[in-house]
């Protein structure tokens, strides 16, 4: 699991809808070389850095909870998020030019509303649909 925290995906000069359009071609990759994976990504809010051990960063907090459960709900070779990142990687997508550059998000399809073990409430999820 890998968490970018949002001062330090501003300064790459990426946007959410690059990171999730990368989390995407990982997962529908079929090189034989490479492992079949499912991804779950949040937007994340509500993390806390805590550290136990000097020189590693680690971070904790229900969003953190969440986005394990999300990767739980994905299938092999799909993305799994949750309408934050979904309403971010839109707006990305409405405003940059060349849609046809973007076929992961033509390829969302929900929301579906989930009750996750250990979320208080129901969320919105969207899935990527097989290419």
């Amino acid at each position: 699991m890998y968490y970018i925290e949002a001062q330090d995906l501003e300064k790459s000069g990426y946007r959410p809808l690059q990171v999730f359009d990368g989390l995407w071609q990982v997962a529908t990759d079929t090189d034989e070389r490479f492992p079949v994976v499912k991804i779950g990504a949040a937007w994340c809010e509500q993390v806390y850095a805590i550290t136990f051990l000097r020189g590693s960063q680690d971070y904790y907090g229900i969003d953190v909870d969440m986005t394990a459960r999300l990767q739980a709900l994905a299938q092999e070779r799909q993305v799994v998020i949750e309408r934050r990142l979904f309403d971010k990687i839109k707006a990305d997508y409405e405003f940059f030019g060349n849609k046809n550059d973007f076929d992961s998000v033509r390829l969302l399809s929900g929301p579906k509303h989930e009750l996750l073990k250990g979320i208080p409430a129901k969320i919105e999820v969207f899935r990527t649909l097989p290419g």
